[in-house]
């Protein structure tokens, strides 16, 4: 299970690399005004932060009902 959650973790920061080109961001547009420009990677930028924080709590509550389940389950059949 932690290998599949690994490889998740993995594929979404991967996409939000792809998606978050800090150095493409910055550089200036000859055909757009540079604060709107600004504004624009700022919105692109808090959206994958947005995303990577979503992951990180989805995970840790998945994970810690999987623990909670697994002790349950050890309780159970008295595997201690």
């Amino acid at each position: 299970m932690e290998k599949l959650f690994e490889t998740i973790t993995n594929e979404i920061g991967l996409k939000v690399e792809k998606h978050i080109q800090i150095k493409k961001l910055f550089t200036p547009k000859e055909d757009v005004d540079y604060k709107e420009q600004l504004e624009d990677a700022l919105k692109l930028i808090q959206q994958g932060r947005r995303i990577l924080v979503s992951w990180k709590e989805n995970y840790q509550a998945v994970f810690l009902i999987f623990k909670n389940s697994f002790l349950i389950f050890v309780l159970d059949q008295k595997i201690y």
